[in-house]
């Protein structure tokens, strides 16, 4: 709900939510259409073209179990054929290991770990400094890709950036794929392979996919 009112200030964006309430029934939020409310119901779509109709995909802190093979077939052929967007944000489930053995994992940016005890629950800090706080850092390729262009300068884009409040807690992935781009990265935490990776993209077909490991952007 707070990414819904966030992208309410931007009349060019809609956004519309799927939230599974039990075991087999679901909640669409922001659907304007009854017919689109209509082939919700049952949740993420299994038909490709009920998929086309959007432009980007975003899963968050979801379990392949949420998904059946043909849902999740039709959402790679969404970005791989079709060129639309997927974005994977969250700093738990959705980048556990248990999405090794999906086709979701190989649409990634990122190689996902194969230690489920890598992922540590974020602690209660009443007072003091929370430990699993941290601030992002822009790459170099960060710097000059128009994602992260905030008023045009890469040097004071990099500054506002790095400025913003401290985020709480992330996904530790193991590294970045062959042919990906990093565009920010943990200010202290690493790895075998460098800084742990907080933000990735790269083209997947005719579309993109994306990697955000966090989910504590309402502090921004």
């Amino acid at each position: 709900f707070f990414n819904n009112r966030a992208i309410s200030v931007d009349p060019d964006l809609e956004l519309i939510s799927i939230s599974r309430t039990g075991p087999n029934t679901y909640y669409s939020g922001g659907v304007k259409d009854e017919r689109e409310r209509e082939a919700l119901a049952a949740g993420f779509p299994k038909d490709k073209e009920a998929i086309y109709r959007y432009d980007v995909i975003v899963f968050t802190d979801l379990t392949p179990n949420f998904f059946n093979a043909e849902q999740m077939n039709a959402l790679v052929d969404f970005v791989k054929s079709h060129g639309g967007g997927f974005l994977a944000l969250g700093s738990g489930d959705i980048f556990k290991p248990v999405w090794n053995k999906t086709v979701i994992a190989d649409m990634l940016p990122v190689v996902l770990e194969d230690d489920a005890s890598l992922f540590k629950a974020v602690p209660t800090v009443t007072e003091g400094e929370n430990p699993f706080e941290f601030k992002i850092k822009i790459t170099p390729e960060g710097m000059s890709n128009e994602i992260l262009e905030y008023e045009g300068d890469p040097t004071k884009d990099k500054e506002n950036w790095e400025s913003l409040p401290s985020l709480l807690g992330y996904a530790p992935v193991k590294k970045a794929k062959p042919g990906a781009t990093v565009l920010a990265v943990h200010n202290k935490d690493k790895n075998q392979y460098g800084s742990r990776i907080i933000l990735a993209i790269q083209n997947y077909g005719a579309g993109k996919s994306a990697a955000l490991t966090v989910d504590s952007l309402w502090r921004w």
